[in-house]
């Protein structure tokens, strides 16, 4: 088997670790495509996601960083990113530069997927948390449309909640990895 198809069968292993909560084996997984993949830039996602899911919001950023770097477009990079920012920064004075870093990275994503309802919902989660009600309702009913046309139902509801919960203080905001 040559190194290749070895990197995707420890990502394919990686991801349904990722999907069974274990994310320490699944990042000991995405190590291990990484080190035989090194440009596999929905490893470095799938990393930080599980990353992010432990709270190492810095090495998550860093793979999203990394992502983004081998794959300008990869829209869900950057939607993850800008999740993460959200975050690392949650218990400091710094709120206003952290949802203004992250909506930057939530406006790239859409700028390059118009069709990513995360990146809508993300990007409406930080515009209410900058008391900027209207806009953030605009993005949260945007992703609610998309959504239904994806037939995404979670994020469908999630939606619905946040809409009919304005103005509120946090949500849980939807993280994207590649499958």
């Amino acid at each position: 088997m040559n190194k290749a198809a070895l990197g995707e069968n420890y990502f394919q292993r990686a991801n349904v670790r990722f999907a069974l909560g274990k994310y320490e084996k699944a990042i000991a997984d995405y190590d291990e495509a990484l080190r035989l993949e090194p440009q596999y830039a929905k490893a470095y996602n799938n990393r930080g996601l599980a990353k992010q899911h432990l709270e190492r919001y810095e090495g998550a950023i860093a793979d999203y960083d990394k992502a983004i770097q081998l794959n300008p477009q990869f829209a869900r990079a950057y939607n993850n990113r800008g999740d993460a920012k959200e975050h690392i920064r949650e218990d400091t004075e710094e709120r206003l530069e952290r949802y203004e870093d992250a909506i930057a990275d939530y406006d790239k994503a859409i700028q390059l997927d118009s069709q990513e309802a995360a990146a809508y919902l993300n990007r409406g989660h930080a515009k209410a948390n900058l008391e900027q009600r209207e806009d953030a309702r605009a993005d949260l009913q945007h992703a609610l449309e998309l959504a239904t046309e994806q037939g995404d139902a979670e994020l469908v509801q999630l939606a619905q909640e946040l809409l009919s919960n304005l103005p509120y203080r946090h949500l849980k905001e939807v993280k994207r990895s590649e499958e």
